[in-house]
């Protein structure tokens, strides 16, 4: 069951899922986020990927011609509503989008209708979470990988002090009244202690991707 802060987030996406892939919605360095994770999954050639808070399932959606089976999750059922959409229209009958969150990994029940994955990917979804969550979301993820599986973290992530780039913020879509992200060295600490090697690729001040690679 996803926790009261999550549920609001869905509910607050649900407002704007209709428009949310439109041009004039874009965010660039959103957008420049999701494409390097895009190209890091694809790089790793997986078969199997679970992405968590798949928004309207775009990721999910480029890299489907090499899976063999793609699970988006999401606690907008608007935003689920539309990957749905997306994603039969391309003919991509091996993906399937479910309602469930970052809690949801830790729980038992949920996870026993997971698969393992070679890849865990989650791009602008965490940074809503406090540390200690995203922390047990870490953890969750690495014990449903694949040996040598990796988590893709394309999000919000501190490379610089955020108050040198408050000309920025709209260009990365930080909002510091609503938004949590860390410093990349605490995910790669973060990574290291859960056994993982951790890759930062730096996309702006504020935004970039790290790769938590699992022995």
């Amino acid at each position: 069951m996803p926790l009261a802060d999550e549920m609001h987030h869905g509910r607050r996406f649900d407002e704007f899922a209709a428009g949310y892939d439109a041009p004039e919605n874009d965010c660039p360095a959103r957008t420049e986020v999701r494409q390097k994770a895009e190209q890091v999954v694809a790089s790793r050639s997986p078969r199997v990927v679970i992405d968590v808070g798949c928004g309207t399932g775009s990721l999910l959606c480029g890299v489907a011609p090499m899976l063999q089976r793609g699970i988006g999750l999401d606690v907008s059922r608007e935003m689920l509503a539309v990957a749905s959409r997306k994603a039969t229209a391309a003919g991509h009958g091996h993906l399937e989008f479910r309602f469930g969150s970052f809690a949801d990994l830790s729980q038992a029940e949920f996870r026993s209708v997971l698969p393992e994955a070679d890849v865990i990917v989650s791009t602008y979804a965490m940074h809503h979470l406090p540390a200690e969550e995203k922390q047990r979301t870490l953890e969750a993820m690495t014990t449903l990988l694949v040996p040598g599986g990796a988590i893709v973290l394309g999000d919000l992530m501190f490379f610089e002090p955020p108050e040198q780039h408050r000309e920025s913020f709209d260009e990365a879509g930080y909002g510091p009244e609503h938004d949590q992200p860390e410093t990349v060295e605490t995910l790669q600490q973060w990574a290291e202690e859960l056994g993982c090697t951790a890759e930062p690729h730096r996309i702006h001040p504020l935004a970039g991707v790290v790769v938590m690679a699992k022995a």
